[in-house]
């Protein structure tokens, strides 16, 4: 006998003469696709919001349900259909996910596209039971899938309840929960029989594999994603060189009378003209740090350890001047200057609150001005507010619940690496009783980066009550008050 004849005989010798009974078990695509389509109902049901879980539990289950269904398209009509129908609200998911990165998107299309889905997850159930039946008739075994039309019926209280916005509380929704174990479980056992009674499907051939496949539309959701962070939560802005300002007799008595010289370069001829016949300049500037800073801790002299926040930049300068008009009108400017380099993503916003906006002693009257500006290859550019005017809307309040406000706001968004970037809010007030001090105050909220889900501008954070840090923004407060009776005018200091 040869050497190689030798050879071959002691590797059968060494090989079993039957592999072992669960080989082809565990290699079937029938146990392989249905596994996957269970995992995706799964997760798609049962989710976490924290970590982001919340969008991508139902991400991987709308995967792993595109792939197991893609397998079966050639078993039966209703596999193919389900296919189909997968395939859909994957892509319906990929849009909405999209749309979420994005915060400028009107909020109705992921509400559309949430409703549209609805009964695209009953029509699932429906073609899985149909499907299931007709393997079963293949393998001649006797039709029967209650545990789909119990999925079904899961389904329906669930969105029923969910559309009547009733909390079903820890007991409910651990019941609801249970019951869904119970119902994957009856589900596993139905193909599981299906692969003791011998049934074998071959997979439906495509042109590239599940896992490129799943690769491809997880690279397109990202890029997507990516793309609403970067070009759809920017306020389009018409920035033009900024004219430059007229000699006029107004600016020179407003100097004078100690109008702060950065922040009167920066008015238009129309909004220093509002101060014509000023008769006093209130003022009060600070830095504020828009950033968190960093935890120190000192000893004190009695041996206390100390822990406070240490701000080594502070990046924004606010200033706030009140000109006294005769017969009791007021002009008031909320300045603002970026005196440290920083990026700015999407968004910005400044939400001004007074007394003159909810008091007796004040009103405030006309229109409010102002504008934004910026420096760019030596020449200065300004453009005016995204959105300047009132808005009236509710917050959640941590002491006093479900609160109503009115204020004025401002939004705007900068060029990504802007330099000297600056501007200004300014309105007009009437006095109407002696007597009550004025304070002014502006909260201006900072976008500190682009990457947020669901992506909201600064304004619908400046108009929820937003303060410190909140998610991807950072709110600073300048607060502005004196007694016209009896401060001098000129810079107060707090």
């Amino acid at each position: 006998m040869s050497d190689d004849a030798r050879l071959d005989a002691l590797i059968e010798s060494a090989l079993p003469p039957e592999p072992p009974d669960d080989v082809p078990s565990r290699v079937t695509p029938w146990r392989r696709a249905m596994c996957q389509i269970l995992w995706g109902i799964g997760l798609r049901a049962v989710t976490f919001s924290f970590f982001a879980l919340d969008y991508i539990l139902p991400g991987l289950g709308f995967l792993l349900m595109l792939c197991g269904s893609r397998t079966l398209r050639r078993v039966n009509a209703c596999f193919r259909a389900l296919h189909l129908v997968t395939a859909l609200e994957c892509a319906l998911f990929v849009s909405a996910l999209a749309a979420q990165c994005a915060a400028l998107s009107p909020d109705w299309v992921s509400s559309a596209v949430g409703y549209a889905m609805l009964p695209m997850q009953l029509l699932v159930t429906l073609l899985l039971w149909g499907g299931i039946r007709g393997v079963q008739a293949s393998a001649g075994l006797e039709p029967h899938a209650p545990a789909a039309i119990w999925l079904l019926v899961w389904y329906l209280l669930l969105t029923a309840a969910g559309l009547a916005g009733g909390q079903l509380g820890w007991i409910g929704a651990i019941l609801f929960l249970g019951a869904f174990a119970l119902i994957i479980r009856s589900l596993y056992k139905l193909y599981s029989a299906l692969d003791e009674a011998g049934y074998a499907v071959e997979a439906a051939p495509g042109r590239i594999s599940n896992l490129a496949l799943a690769i491809g539309v997880t690279a397109l959701t990202a890029a997507l994603m990516l793309c609403g962070w970067l070009f759809l939560s920017r306020y389009p802005m018409d920035w033009q060189s900024a004219e430059e300002n007229g000699e006029s007799a107004v600016r020179t008595e407003l100097a004078e009378l100690g109008f702060p010289e950065d922040v009167l370069a920066d008015l238009t001829d129309e909004d220093a003209a509002r101060c014509a016949g000023a008769l006093a300049v209130y003022c009060h500037s600070e830095l504020n740090p828009v950033n968190e800073g960093r935890e120190e801790i000192t000893r004190r002299a009695d041996g206390v350890r100390v822990q406070s926040t240490v701000y080594d930049v502070k990046e924004l300068r606010s200033t706030a001047v009140a000109v006294e008009l005769p017969e009791g009108r007021w002009v008031v400017f909320h300045h603002f200057r970026w005196v440290e380099p920083v990026s700015f993503y999407g968004s910005e916003a400044i939400k001004i609150w007074s007394q003159v906006m909810d008091s007796d002693g004040w009103a405030r009257v006309g229109e409010p001005g102002g504008r934004v500006l910026c420096d760019r290859d030596g020449g200065t550019l300004s453009a005016d507010f995204r959105f300047l005017g009132e808005l009236s809307y509710s917050y959640e309040s941590m002491f006093f619940g479900r609160q109503e406000g009115s204020n004025l706001f401002a939004a705007f968004s900068a060029p990504l690496r802007a330099e000297g970037l600056r501007g200004y809010v300014c309105y007009e007030a009437l006095s109407l009783e002696d007597g009550w001090i004025f304070d002014s105050w502006m909260d201006y909220t900072h976008q500190l980066t682009p990457f947020q889900l669901p992506a909201r501008t600064a304004l619908d954070k400046a108009t929820q009550g937003s303060w410190n840090r909140d998610g991807a923004f950072l709110t600073v407060q300048t607060a502005f008050h004196f007694d016209p009776g009896s401060d001098a005018p000129g810079e107060i200091e707090y």
